[in-house]
């Protein structure tokens, strides 16, 4: 591509929302994988839940040393994490792409918010595409190495949706949201932990919702989260999700689902997904 293709390039602007908790000892990690970023165009918004007067202010010590790093305190009327990033959200200015991140995750690599934005700019996105995922990767002794990502293309509402039925699943932290779809976007905080499949089942059902998907890795993840530790509550609602999206059915993907994550553990193994 010539220099004059590039400079004549729209990127977009990045916003990554990451509800925190009494989780200062992350935090330097996170924000060292931001500020070595090659690409600048971002800004992170810490939603704080009632944490400890040190958490709070080792957020502002963060905050004070680069000005694209905020932080607001979660609302008494909001509920748990979706609860934080609903309250996020609200801060989300019209033109930017939304992510939503955790204390204990990190860029991949230097390069991450550029393969973002590049594949945002380079798709000349519209009004139809409302959502553009990429793969995560666990980074800690428990899961270390183990993707979650989803099949690779541009999909249709009709496509993405029997994607879903057949188990797959976006990964949360790897997705971006655009303008489009956060002006629509409101987490179900009846949900404790599965609020992200429950939004991702009712996105297929939009008429004119279009997934663009790539398999590259943009974040590292922990795997100790509440999900894991609250493991049999998560099935619960996942089920639940199932049962509203498939009614009867709801079994085919949510077997489906846990298939997938034990073909995930098993190092180079290719899907053959399905075509369209």
């Amino acid at each position: 591509m010539s220099q004059s293709s590039l400079s004549s390039i729209s990127y977009p602007s990045l916003l990554f929302i990451i509800p925190t908790l009494n989780s200062s000892h992350l935090l330097p990690a996170l924000y060292q994988s931001f500020v070595t970023q090659t690409f600048v165009l971002w800004r992170v918004i810490f939603v704080d839940g009632n944490s400890t007067s040190s958490h709070q202010e080792a957020l502002q010590g963060l905050c004070s040393r680069d000005s694209r790093f905020s932080f607001i305190s979660q609302s008494s009327h909001s509920h748990l994490i979706y609860g934080a990033m609903n309250d996020g959200l609200r801060h989300a200015l019209p033109h930017e792409y939304v992510l939503f991140w955790g204390s204990d995750d990190r860029a991949h690599s230097i390069y991450s918010l550029q393969q973002i934005a590049s594949l945002i700019a380079s798709s000349s996105p519209t009004a139809s595409i409302t959502h553009f995922f990429f793969a995560t990767q666990y980074f800690d002794a428990q899961s270390s190495g183990r993707p979650s990502r989803f099949p690779a293309g541009t999909f249709s509402v009709r496509q993405f949706r029997f994607l879903m039925f057949l188990g797959f699943v976006p990964p949360h932290q790897g997705t971006v949201f655009t303008p489009t779809s956060t002006s629509h976007l409101t987490y179900d905080e009846s949900f404790t932990l599965a609020a992200d499949l429950s939004y991702f089942l009712s996105t297929s059902l939009s008429k004119h919702s279009h997934i663009h998907s790539s398999v590259s890795t943009i974040v590292d993840i922990g795997s100790g989260g509440e999900s894991s530790r609250r493991f049999l509550l998560r099935i619960k609602e996942v089920i639940s999700a199932y049962i509203h999206a498939f009614g009867p059915l709801f079994w085919v993907p949510f077997l489906l689902r846990y298939f997938l994550r034990l073909l995930s553990l098993i190092p180079h193994l290719r899907l053959n997904l399905p075509q369209f």
